[in-house]
């Protein structure tokens, strides 16, 4: 049995995926730090760096955003496109979902034949800032869906390569060669085996129309500015884990709860609000189900595993020291 835990609070959100009451998995979302990954910009490059093929891209924060050469999409159609590479499920969040696709095999073209200073271009955040450093951008721009990550411009199907059926992977990859409109391409996902050609266009039709949204420049307004903004925690936990075999979804605040619900009638997925509960008890929610003492228990210096050892972790400046 699965089941997911929400704890929202005005401050963060913290999420626990328990299997048969042990936790497995935990996120956590503070909302004064929201993170940038998967948000889309309309940017204005602020300074080009030939002799690093790298250029700054300027999207409204604090620091510019550093975009490489081999992140801009040129000609999808002279690159070298393998399953291979295309092939992980690009989204749960402890996977990268915007980088570029697959690696052109053809050099690299010089960074100043590409853009120029002044120019205004769409952008997505692939990697968050880290320190001194400005985020990383890529113009292999990605919408991910419930089954399907929308790929605008590259002209080609991707398969998760957690799908091992390879009849399944010919069935999905079939169909979705049928349904994708000239000029799109997509990676289907590992919670699409078994789904109808059907469900799979409901999906490609809603990521279509987020499309269009982001292209519409009244959307994008002037350079530079946010032109979509990527799922919270919340939503991305749903669109991302909720399957059959979660038997509870327990939410500890009404609005968490409410707009959770609202989200799969939106996605078309009404069968799955069953699953969903409010928890009203005193005992705090994390607490009931024991999550915060595990939580306390990883965090220690000391982590005693299963098998009676246990592992110490010391923190330094230049790496993280772990004695067994």
């Amino acid at each position: 049995m699965i089941d997911i835990v929400v704890n929202a609070t005005a401050h963060e959100t913290r999420i626990a995926l328990l299997e048969q009451r042990l936790v497995t998995e935990l996120f956590l979302e503070r909302h004064a730090n929201y993170g940038l990954v998967g948000n889309i910009y309309r940017g204005r490059v602020a300074k080009i760096l030939p002799g690093m093929q790298a250029a700054f891209v300027d999207i409204g924060l604090p620091k510019a955003g550093f975009l490489h050469a081999s992140d801009i999409l040129v000609d999808p159609h002279t690159l070298p496109w393998r399953d291979e590479t295309l092939g992980v499920d690009p989204l749960p969040p402890s996977e990268t979902t915007t980088s570029a696709p697959a690696v052109p095999a053809a050099p690299v073209p010089a960074i100043d034949t590409l853009l120029e200073e002044g120019q205004e271009i769409l952008v997505q955040v692939a990697k968050e800032p880290l320190g001194t450093k400005g985020c990383r951008l890529t113009t292999y721009l990605t919408l991910a869906g419930r089954y399907l990550v929308l790929m605008p411009g590259v002209e080609h199907v991707g398969v998760s390569r957690r799908i091992e059926d390879e009849a399944e992977k010919e069935r999905l990859r079939t169909c979705m060669q049928t349904l994708l409109p000239a000029g799109m391409g997509c990676i289907v996902r590992t919670l699409s085996v078994g789904v109808s050609a059907q469900e799979l266009q409901l999906d490609l039709q809603f990521l279509l129309a987020l499309w269009q949204h982001v292209q519409r420049p009244a959307s994008q307004g002037a350079a530079p500015c946010l032109v979509h903004q990527e799922m919270d925690l919340v939503l991305r936990t749903l669109r991302d884990y909720l399957t059959a075999d979660v038997a509870r979804v327990i939410f500890d605040e009404a609005e968490t709860y409410a707009r959770a619900q609202a989200f799969l009638e939106a996605a078309a997925l009404p069968q799955l609000t069953a699953s969903l509960a409010l928890y009203q008890d005193a005992t705090p929610l994390f607490e009931a189900f024991g999550i915060d003492r595990e939580i306390e228990r990883a965090l220690q210096r000391k982590v005693w595993l299963k098998s009676g050892g246990y592992i110490v972790i010391d923190h330094t400046e230049a790496l993280a020291a772990i004695d067994v």
